[in-house]
């Protein structure tokens, strides 16, 4: 389990760790909806809708999204990032859109709200009787209903 594995590390470091497991509800209720909850650390995890800046940085790092619903589970907080993110939405041009989101980035990763685990990379195999196997760039999954058996 990540959480064990995490409080395991966390140890080594004097920093004691109490894990408490929650079914999907009340972890839902407790980390995205409570103004207040019960936590300093969550072990979560991210699929955008879209390959964007704005898919990730926004609803992960705007202060608006915490609580009530809001995906801000760190409950990051800082108005520079808010102006930046709200600046690089204005942002008609995409080249200076970047480089608002390029700015919100860095001052979010300097802050540390968030420690990384894992990056997922799927790997999809198939029999050579399974015909027209695409993966799309974006979500890169199988597209199923393409999928057919050659005869």
């Amino acid at each position: 389990e990540k959480a064990a594995a995490i409080q395991a590390a966390l140890a080594r470091a004097n920093i004691h760790v109490t894990i408490k497991a929650l079914d999907e509800d009340a972890y839902t209720e407790e980390v995205d909806t409570k103004a207040n909850p019960d936590y300093d650390l969550t072990v979560a995890s991210w699929q955008p809708d879209i390959p964007s800046a704005n898919a990730n940085i926004q609803p992960l790092f705007q202060s608006t999204e915490i609580g009530g619903g809001g995906v801000n589970e760190s409950r990051y907080n800082n108005p520079d990032v808010d102006k930046l993110i709200t600046d690089a939405q204005a942002t008609v041009d995409p080249a200076e859109a970047a480089k608002k989101w390029v700015e919100a980035d860095k001052k979010i990763l300097g802050d540390s709200p968030v420690v990384p685990l894992i990056y997922t990379r799927n790997s999809f195999l198939h029999g050579s009787k399974v015909g027209n196997v695409t993966i799309g760039k974006f979500p890169a999954y199988v597209d199923y209903r393409q999928m057919g058996i050659i005869q």
